[in-house]
């Protein structure tokens, strides 16, 4: 009974292990996609013309 527990115990350990990779690979993934789709994009600092215009004219 004991070592039908403990069987039970690694299973469910390798399966949650193998369920992290999966994760992890999924995110890096979706990371290396994000890096591709940034590439592609022009990117402007909108925040400063944002206080530019908020400043007042002296």
């Amino acid at each position: 009974m004991e070592k039908e527990a403990m069987h039970q115990g690694v299973i469910r350990d390798m399966e949650q292990q193998r369920i992290k990779k999966e994760r992890q690979l999924d995110f890096e993934m979706q990371k290396a996609l994000e890096e591709e789709y940034k590439k592609g994009q022009t990117v402007r600092d909108s925040t400063a013309e944002m206080q530019a215009k908020q400043l007042p004219d002296r």
